[in-house]
Formats: structure tokens, C-alpha cells, sequence
């Protein structure tokens, strides 16, 4: 059995041009070479190919609406999780300050990716939450910073995806937790320019309220509700 990007690799080489990402884990699970975890391996497999195709040396590339092809020269050992692809700790993306506050309010978890951002699945009840986890640096008094790609936030991204940005204050973790399509809103109008295709996020916090790039976004401070 292999990893979600592995069978998509094998899927799409075999396939030879684009497919929504849908299709390609229908297909990695027909031919019984995808090892899916949880029972969302559809959404799975759209955050995985997301989070990997806006990381350098990916051996896919976003076309458009959901779909996905390969990169023109892409190998095997690429969608591995070599190819050049910036290399993290476990927990260095935040995944762990998040996870053990969804195990504390009774989620059930899968782990996913540990690039960056990372990639965590939730579940409650009957409902499932794909997340992705962006670690954000302390930047000066009440500031924070990191720099991920443009294309994380894309209009071409699955359309299930969550995001939250790890924050750490004088009383420890806080979440900025916003609904799916919505971070885009917020961080696309004022990139700052970065390097290698990477863009910069920024949070700050004046008078108790929050901002990112310049976008009030305290409402979706510690704001659970939006994962119910």
C-alpha cells in the first residue's frame, strides 16, 4: 500500500494528463494501492495534494478547479517526500498545541502532513474537519509572522479545508480558526513579498483585537464554533 501521494503519483502517471483530486483517490482505492486512513480518503487526498503542490520540488501542480496533474520531469522519489521540499520536526508546524486541544474537546484525530502548513483531520460526531496548520513566529511586541506559499490560499484548493494559525501569547496557544475559502479573504490583499515563491503572513494584536495583513480577524480567535 503507499502514502496518499504516492498513489497519486501512480495514478496520474499512469492517467498521463489532469484529474480532480476526487477522481484520483477513487481511483488509487479501486486499484487497492492507497493506504486511507479515516473515512474521508476524497478529502484527504485534497488537502495532502494541496499542502504538497505549493511546496518546492513537488512532483504536482494545481490545474485548476480542484484537479491536478504532474509536473513536467516529476519522479517517483519526489512524491516520497524528497524533490527539495522544506523538511520539519514533528510539531514544529503547531499541529500538536492544536491536536491536544481537539482531543480535549473530544475530537477524534488522524494526523496528516507534517510540511508546512501541516495536515490534520478531525472528527466529531458525524461531521469531519480537514485542517491545516500554519506555526506562526513571535514578531516584536504582540506580533507574529511566517512566510508559506500564495498558493496555499488559491482558489483552486479543495473547498473543505480549514485553517488555523497557531499563535503563542503570555498564556500560552491561541487559534485563529477560520472556515473554509475564508483565509484567502484575509491574507491575499497585502502579501508581502518573500522569497523563492513564499509570501508572508502577519498577525498582530492591538488593544485585544486581532488583525492579519491588516484584516480584522478577531471574531475567529479561539473560535470553536467554527469546527462544530
Amino acid at each position: 500500500l503507499k502514502t496518499f501521494e504516492q498513489a497519486a503519483f501512480a495514478v496520474l502517471r499512469e492517467h498521463g494528463g489532469v484529474l480532480p483530486y476526487k477522481e484520483i483517490a477513487r481511483r488509487a482505492m479501486d486499484a487497492g494501492i492507497l493506504d486511507a486512513e479515516g473515512s474521508t480518503p476524497e478529502s484527504t487526498m485534497g488537502a495532502r495534494l494541496h499542502t504538497n503542490a505549493g511546496t518546492k520540488g513537488s512532483p504536482f501542480e494545481h490545474a485548476g478547479g480542484g484537479t491536478f496533474r504532474l509536473r513536467p520531469g516529476a519522479t517517483a522519489s519526489m512524491a516520497g517526500g524528497g524533490g527539495g521540499r522544506r523538511v520539519l520536526r514533528l510539531g514544529e508546524s503547531g499541529e500538536y498545541r492544536l491536536i491536544s486541544e481537539l482531543v480535549r474537546r473530544g475530537y477524534m484525530i488522524i494526523p496528516g502532513d507534517i510540511d508546512s502548513p501541516a495536515h490534520v483531520t478531525a472528527a466529531k460526531g458525524d461531521k469531519i474537519f480537514n485542517i491545516l496548520v500554519y506555526m506562526m513566529r513571535k514578531s516584536g511586541r504582540g506580533g507574529w509572522k511566517e512566510a508559506f506559499r500564495e498558493s496555499m490560499f488559491d482558489i483552486d484548493r479543495p473547498d473543505d479545508l480549514y485553517d488555523v494559525f497557531v499563535i503563542y501569547g503570555t498564556a500560552g496557544a491561541d487559534f485563529v480558526i477560520m472556515p473554509p475559502d475564508e483565509a484567502g479573504e484575509y491574507v491575499s490583499t497585502e502579501w508581502t513579498d518573500d522569497s523563492d515563491g513564499y509570501e508572508t503572513v502577519s498577525i498582530r494584536s492591538v488593544d485585544g483585537r486581532y488583525t492579519m495583513n491588516g484584516h480584522d480577524v478577531t471574531k475567529y480567535l479561539n473560535n470553536w464554533k467554527v469546527l462544530s
